[in-house]
């Protein structure tokens, strides 16, 4: 079990970092993504594909331990109930990304904490 917990930690470290990076260099990456959130049609689509791989994350990996690995059950969980709060509360959704996007000052600090975590969980996934 520890394998695949390594490898999920390597692919949600890498994907961290990769797209956190890419709104630090490419901020129009992250205003593309807020379009989608305003589609009603995007999101809906989004929820359904996170969904499906939510559950398939979670039904692969899902331990519950005091030690690092539990941050790989944590993202596969939040996976999950991101795509059920879209499915059914899309209109908040809707509210906090707006608020969100007129944050662009928080833009840069969000994308740095991301690299951060995604880097240790890199780490954790090929050191352990």
């Amino acid at each position: 079990m520890m394998e695949l917990a390594n490898f999920l930690a390597e692919v949600w470290g890498l994907s961290i970092v990769v797209l956190c990076l890419s709104f630090l260099v490419k901020p129009k990456n992250l205003k593309t993504i807020f379009r989608f959130i305003d589609d009603e049609k995007m999101l809906l689509l989004i929820a359904i594909i996170n969904l499906v791989l939510g559950f398939a994350l979670v039904l692969t990996y899902s331990v519950v331990s005091l030690s690092w690995t539990l941050a790989v059950t944590v993202l596969n969980w939040i996976v999950v109930l991101r795509a059920v709060v879209i499915l059914f509360f899309p209109e908040k959704i809707v509210k906090i990304a707006a608020k969100l996007k007129a944050r662009t000052d928080l833009w840069s600090v969000f994308s740095i904490v991301g690299i951060i975590l995604g880097c240790l969980l890199v780490y954790l996934g090929f050191a352990f």
